[in-house]
């Protein structure tokens, strides 16, 4: 950061707006409420299990709401999002592609982690010292990204990626429950290069598709796109695996892993009870 800091104003040109836009709180509750109020809803039906009158009606609001918020962007004349970017198909696609495998990613890697110290009886360093991997699996996605890019259209690298992504999470889903760490962490590299692959183009292609004036707020949006993947990943996929585990606990008990999951040995209190 502190090489980027010093070479990045020399070598990274200038964008600015013409006229900075103004900040609109309301727009930023309203996107904010909307998206807190989707999000209750679906851990709260994961949760219980049932579908309450409560849940629905913050899912209804919540959806209620970011239409609202979608309106009002169209009517402002400094939008705190510019839903007019979105009218490129070049765009959307970008967009969309970085969010989707945010998603995926974010999620998945929720569950790995608790997999490997829940199931496979890994300590929480010993469980984060494993996703290291996936950092050179990031690395070798943006760099097929760049060689790509080179001699085939963004469109068709981005579909590359998703591709890439999209194998990774196979062979997790094949693998299950039973696979050691290595084996988990190799399906989960093949899913961080499709991630590397995306993420690098998608982040060319949304502010090379905005106007030069637009060129911030295009870059915010893609940015936005990722921070909203990666709550929504914890939250669908953290849903989906509560409700899961809800209905093995409904057909009986869980299995549970062959290793017993490690920790201090028991202490013994030889001749003394032990304190309370």
């Amino acid at each position: 950061m502190d090489v980027l800091l010093i070479v990045g104003p020399l070598l990274l040109p200038e964008s600015r707006e013409r006229v900075p836009s103004r900040f609109d709180l309301v727009s930023a509750g309203m996107s904010i409420g909307a998206a807190l109020l989707v999000t209750y809803g679906g851990k709260e039906i994961a949760y219980t299990g049932t579908v309450h009158a409560t849940t629905a009606a913050a899912i209804v609001a919540g959806v209620a709401l970011g239409a609202l918020f979608v309106r009002r962007q169209t009517r402002l004349a400094e939008p705190l999002v510019d839903v007019g970017l979105f009218r490129s198909r070049t765009f959307s696609t970008a967009v969309v592609a970085y969010t989707v495998v945010v998603v995926g990613g974010a999620g998945t890697a929720l569950l790995v982690v608790q997999l490997m110290q829940v199931v496979q009886g890994l300590s929480p360093v010993a469980a984060a010292l494993w996703q290291l991997p996936t950092v050179v699996g990031t690395f070798l996605g943006i760099g097929a990204a760049t060689a790509l890019s080179r001699a085939v259209h963004p469109g068709a690298v981005l579909a590359v990626g998703l591709v890439v992504a999209a194998s990774g999470l196979v062979l997790l889903g094949a693998l299950g429950l039973s696979g050691a760490p290595a084996p988990l962490v190799a399906c989960y590299v093949v899913l961080s290069a499709g991630m590397g692959i995306v993420a690098s183009r998608a982040i060319d292609v949304i502010v090379s598709a905005a106007p030069p004036d637009r060129a911030g707020a295009a870059a915010a949006i893609g940015e936005t796109g990722g921070e909203l993947g990666g709550a929504l990943g914890i939250a669908a996929l953290g849903s989906v695996a509560t409700s899961v585990y809800r209905s093995g606990m409904a057909d009986g008990s869980p299995r549970r892993s062959r290793r017993t999951p490690r920790g201090p040995p028991p202490r013994r209190w030889a001749g003394r009870s032990p304190p309370p």
